[in-house]
């Protein structure tokens, strides 16, 4: 008797743990510069991890027919790709080995610059608060994408964004004297954090690289960038996305007359960029709705001169740089807007408004996320910003989000005045860029 009891304990318990190790996770969330360039750095960088001692069997080969690194090659096809709208998007699978493996649910990205750990401190420095806010502002659903840095922080980042349905990029931007001296070096760190992402299940979630104004200040050559890029590219396979100040591909910076007269800009050249998958540029001093005077007729004659004749308003301001920028490109891009979300200096705004408000924030949006949508190669929308460490006085999104705390008050700065229009469209557009598939172009013939 005993020992039937016995077998049919074990059977129960055997069954439990089947059961348990096959049910999927449900994640928690739900659906989900600088103008032009007046302050180069927004938020600094967390530090690097160090570099491990690794062999080349933990590596694995560089993409290609053989790869053992990537569990896909870059040719990507994106019929079998996931997205909000598949359950199996915000779901992740249990390997053998009991490490959840997230999938890309493959959507167009929105999200905002400088919003990662290294900026959530509003709860306090210690890294306990700075997760918990960072995971309530991810769980809110503004955003499905997020810009990270190689760090002590980055799994943490990436376990909540995963468990929100989310995806990121790593941001990679580099002064010319790392491709010159510590190229291999750099790589090495990288590929690092890669394989931390990939061991812990986030491998599929990591969309590519990110670089902020390359060439701003002379910062790295365009051959220093294409040895770079195309290192990295031969390396992972993934994409590289790359934002631009006008000043580095037209001859007019929007706030020139603000630069440290010191700066010389580069120009990027279609040379330069063979090994960019995603492109955007970054201005936000110009309003798109109609009626805005922009600086009058004066402006707009330096506009036409020195940018394009086809500026004739906020709106072909706009679309006459991305026009510039995709075909300064050379091959097809997936392209991003940056509307603005600060309280940016305006040349001229409808009604009078010389600060960026609500009003502005909203047009922004919603004109540039129908203008992404409208691309043949869409690639999304990152808002700017979350924060501004330059200037501790600007009010940026963080201040204006409708983040509430457990009371059902204002969970931060909460002498601001909220947009919560601007966070309800924010959201909406979240929803719908969430929805739509991304058709990513590819450089296999580079």
């Amino acid at each position: 008797m005993l020992k039937k009891i016995f077998a049919l304990m074990l059977a129960v318990m055997m069954f439990a743990a089947l059961a348990v190790g096959c049910k999927p996770s449900n994640p928690q969330g739900g659906s989900s510069s600088k103008p032009t360039s007046e302050i180069v750095s927004d938020v600094s960088s967390e530090p690097e991890a160090e570099s491990s001692e690794m062999t080349e069997s933990d590596l694995g080969d560089e993409v290609g027919d053989n790869s053992s690194y990537w569990p896909y090659p870059w040719t990507i096809e994106t019929d079998s790709a996931y997205f909000r709208d598949d359950p199996q998007a915000t779901q992740s699978v249990t390997s053998g080995g009991g490490v959840k493996v997230y999938k890309n649910p493959g959507d167009l990205g929105l999200m905002c610059f400088s919003l990662s750990m290294s900026s959530t401190t509003a709860y306090g420095n210690d890294a306990a608060s700075r997760e918990r806010y960072f995971k309530e502002v991810v769980n809110e659903g503004y955003f499905n994408q997020y810009i990270l840095f190689t760090g002590d922080n980055l799994l943490k980042e990436a376990k909540i964004i995963a468990e929100a349905g989310g995806s990121f990029w790593l941001n990679a931007t580099k002064s010319g004297d790392t491709v010159d001296n510590g190229l291999d070096k750099y790589l090495q760190t990288l590929e690092t954090a890669v394989k931390s992402l990939k061991d812990a299940g986030y491998g599929a979630l990591l969309n590519g690289f990110f670089w902020d104004e390359p060439l701003l200040g002379n910062k790295i050559s365009n051959e220093q960038y294409l040895t770079l890029t195309k290192a990295m590219y031969q390396k992972f396979g993934l994409r590289n996305f790359a934002v631009f100040a006008t000043g580095e591909f037209t001859r007019l910076e929007g706030n020139e007359d603000e630069l440290d007269p010191s700066i010389m800009i580069g120009k990027i050249t279609t040379h330069g960029m063979q090994y960019l998958t995603d492109v955007g540029f970054d201005a936000y001093s110009v309003d798109v709705r109609e009626g805005a005077p922009n600086g009058g007729d004066s402006q707009l004659a330096i506009w036409q001169k020195e940018i394009s004749p086809g500026v004739v308003d906020g709106k072909s301001y706009y679309t006459e740089h991305r026009r510039l920028i995709t075909e300064r490109a050379g091959h097809p891009v997936n392209y991003w807007h940056f509307p603005c979300a600060w309280d940016d200096g305006l040349y001229g705004g409808l009604n009078g408004i010389k600060t960026a408000d609500e009003g502005y924030w909203n047009a922004h949006l919603d004109f540039m996320a129908q203008d992404v949508l409208d691309y043949k190669y869409p690639g999304g929308l990152c808002i700017y910003t979350f924060r501004r460490v330059d200037e501790d006085t600007r009010v940026c999104f963080e201040r204006r989000m409708d983040l509430k705390n457990e009371m059902g008050g204002w969970a931060v700065w909460s002498d601001v005045e909220k947009y919560t229009e601007y966070c309800k469209k924010l959201r909406s557009w979240c929803e719908t860029f969430s929805s739509k598939r991304v058709e990513l172009t590819n450089l296999t013939s580079k």
